[in-house]
């Protein structure tokens, strides 16, 4: 998995969802600086799961950031 560092401020934070026994996330939105002039910021929403979720749990809506996230995804399945 590819590592992706993004730094900004917290503008959400989202509830814990479970799925089952077995799995649980909850969403942070980060804003952050998007590079470009005519949209000078972009929001990211970011997912944390199982327990990763006590990490984002010590995190405050307004605060600055820095958080490593992991990109993966799963292929799309087409019927």
């Amino acid at each position: 998995m590819e590592a992706l560092t993004v730094e900004g401020k917290i503008v959400h934070m989202g509830e814990t969802i479970s799925f089952g026994d077995r799995f649980r996330k909850c969403e942070v939105v980060v804003e952050t600086a998007s590079g470009n002039k005519k949209n000078p910021t972009m929001e990211l929403p970011i997912e944390f799961s199982n327990d990763r979720i006590q990490e984002a749990e010590k995190f405050k809506v307004g605060e600055h950031v820095t958080i490593t996230c992991y990109l993966g995804s799963n292929k799309s399945k087409k019927e």
